[in-house]
């Protein structure tokens, strides 16, 4: 059963790896040639909407995570136990999804008018923008769910292969349309359309995995009172860290011109790479820690844990330092010369906080797997009242500079209280030692070689494109193959599948198509 499992979370990382990688390498794509195409006050208008839905994913309930963890630990046939869970979450989320659309739409020109500092994009544009993405937004928040409901039933290979269609088809034709017009309303109404087909595939293929499943609008009292407890403790948890990672936005776009808020989302989707690594990890094996803890079996539970952490470490220490060491070079050839002035202290801060976030999300996972919400619920209530005035103080006498250091401040609270906190009371191990076999060899590792690739670089003086791609790609494979020897053996002998794995799912795809 155990080889079973490790099969299982292994497919799962190798679907996470291969589609979430793709649409990082989309994104980062994109970021230049939306800011360059659409200027930084439309740039900033979009990201200012996508900061709204994440915001506003307070209205989730909790849910998407309470379905992973319930349908992952579902063993009935054909998940005759959590069929009315699906059809319950599924209900809420439309009706709030309409929700959030119409008061989008209604609110659109007090957002433009009384909320965002505009210089030069009309006023009119930007109300008619904003009642597009309200459409936006009332098909990209279902989407969620049917995702959440795919990872509950461990298949991560059919989230991803949507996923990346989804974000390829929204993406590239954007990127098309802006090349051809270079227009924010019908850049919005492709994002728009294209959310929508996504989210109606992603229904089609829920109900074909469970084919008793009711489409029909259905809430579920007994459902309710089931997972009420563990929905709201999750919800409790997700609100405040909607709140700590989206409200510097918010912040932003009212205090600062918007064009500020243009370059600081440049620096924040970049460094936020660093978070989205981290959940294809994540994402993966929080559904087989879930299926461990409901067995019982906590040897194999914490087996998994720390393999699971220290492979964590491993990959987000190198993307990190990358950024931490070479912003601004990043963001001058990636975005433009402006956006290397305005934001490199950013991301430099931002990059640190996401590194320090990403090594916490191993015990996070823990904590939600094992049901041992209030821990982190406890962490994130203790120190929001200083968060919030120290955000707003420090955006406005430092500028987005001050929305970097209130993040790396958030994150390093969470490293000295969320980890001990949770490691004496799940697994009972110290923090220390855990410390010291899974985080402190790579960052010692990488710390030490980007400082010499640093020096190195300020050596050359003039910055050469090609020149700077090979120091990262040399001092990449360096860090790989120092790091990698630090690994558990087991560890090793899974990472030297993948390739193997990835390669056979590869060639079993194309004879499918055959």
């Amino acid at each position: 059963m155990a080889v079973q499992a490790g099969s299982v979370v292994r497919r799962n990382v190798i679907a996470n790896v291969v589609g979430g990688g793709w649409i990082v390498l989309l994104n980062l794509i994109s970021i230049p040639v939306q800011i360059r195409l659409l200027g930084a006050e439309s740039y900033g208008l979009i990201g200012f909407v996508i900061s709204l839905q994440a915001f506003l994913m307070i209205l989730d309930f909790g849910l998407s995570t309470t379905v992973v963890r319930e349908i992952a630990g579902d063993s009935s046939a054909d998940h005759q136990e959590s069929r009315h869970l699906i059809q319950t979450s599924a209900s809420i989320y439309w009706l709030v999804a309409s929700l959030i659309a119409i008061g989008l739409i209604l609110s659109a020109p007090w957002l433009a008018n009384q909320w965002l500092n505009l210089e030069e994009l009309p006023t009119a544009r930007a109300v008619e923008a904003f009642r597009i993405l309200g459409i936006w937004l009332l098909f990209t928040w279902p989407f969620v769910l049917y995702t959440s409901i795919l990872t509950g039933l461990q298949r991560l290979d059919i989230a991803n292969v949507l996923r990346v269609i989804s974000q390829s088809v929204a993406q590239g034709g954007a990127i098309l349309l802006l090349l051809i017009s270079k227009d924010l309303i019908l850049f919005s109404w492709w994002l728009a359309g294209s959310a929508a087909v996504s989210t109606i595939v992603a229904i089609l293929i829920t109900k074909r995995l469970v084919p008793s499943l009711s489409l029909g609008p259905r809430i579920s009292k007994s459902v309710i009172l089931q997972i009420w407890r563990f929905s709201l403790d999750v919800n409790l948890i997700s609100i405040l860290a909607i709140v700590f990672t989206q409200l510097d936005k918010l912040f932003i776009g009212r205090l600062l011109p918007m064009r500020m808020l243009g370059h600081y989302n440049a620096a924040y989707n970049i460094s936020r790479g660093v978070a989205v690594i981290q959940g294809f990890i994540n994402t993966a094996v929080l559904p087989a820690l879930a299926s461990d803890h409901r067995a019982g079996d906590f040897t194999i539970l914490r087996g998994h844990y720390y393999r699971y952490a220290q492979s964590l470490v491993y990959t987000v220490t190198l993307p990190s330092l990358i950024l931490i060491f070479f912003a601004d070079p990043i963001l001058e050839l990636w975005v433009s010369a402006d956006t290397a002035r305005a934001a490199s202290t950013a991301l430099i801060l931002l990059g640190v906080g996401f590194w320090l976030n990403a090594v916490m999300s191993a015990t996070y996972s823990l904590a939600v797997a094992s049901g041992h919400t209030r821990i982190p619920l406890k962490v994130n209530i203790a120190i929001v009242g200083i968060y919030l005035p120290a955000l707003y103080f420090l955006i406005r006498s430092m500028g987005i500079d001050g929305a970097g250091v209130t993040w790396l401040g958030l994150n390093l609270y969470y490293f000295v209280t969320l980890l001990p906190l949770t490691q004496r009371r799940i697994i009972q191990s110290s923090s220390i030692g855990w410390l010291r076999k899974n985080v402190f060899p790579f960052f010692s590792i990488g710390l030490l070689i980007f400082i010499l690739a640093k020096q190195t670089f300020l050596f050359l003086g003039e910055r050469n494109t090609y020149a700077f791609a090979l120091l990262i790609l040399v001092t990449s494979g360096i860090y790989l193959f120092l790091g990698y020897f630090f690994l558990e053996k087991r560890t090793r002998e899974q990472l030297q599948e993948i390739p193997v794995l990835i390669l056979k799912s590869m060639r079993t795809a194309i004879l499918h198509q055959k």
